[in-house]
């Protein structure tokens, strides 16, 4: 899975997104990724599946998507399970 991507169009990079986390928060990613693929080849050409499509971050969509994963990874879900365990 790629995390880096670059679009060249005439020669020329138009732009370059890098997934913002962690190697290890990269790596639960493709886990996730790769358990709820549902990609297809469809004749002669592969169709890429909604999760591939968001992990490689092509769109301002898709990169607010990644980087809601990662807020409610690192700021809401420590305060979820502080809340579960303190009451």
């Amino acid at each position: 899975m790629t995390y880096c991507r670059a679009r060249r169009h005439a020669g020329r990079v138009e732009s370059t997104f890098i997934f913002p986390g962690t190697p290890r928060e990269r790596r639960d990613l493709a886990a996730a990724v790769a358990h709820n693929c549902a990609c297809f080849a469809d004749g002669q050409r592969a169709v890429r599946c909604a999760a591939h499509t968001m992990a490689m971050g092509e769109t301002p969509a898709d990169r607010r998507a990644l980087e809601g994963l990662l807020y409610v990874r690192r700021v809401l879900l420590p305060r979820l399970r502080a809340q579960e365990f303190s009451a």
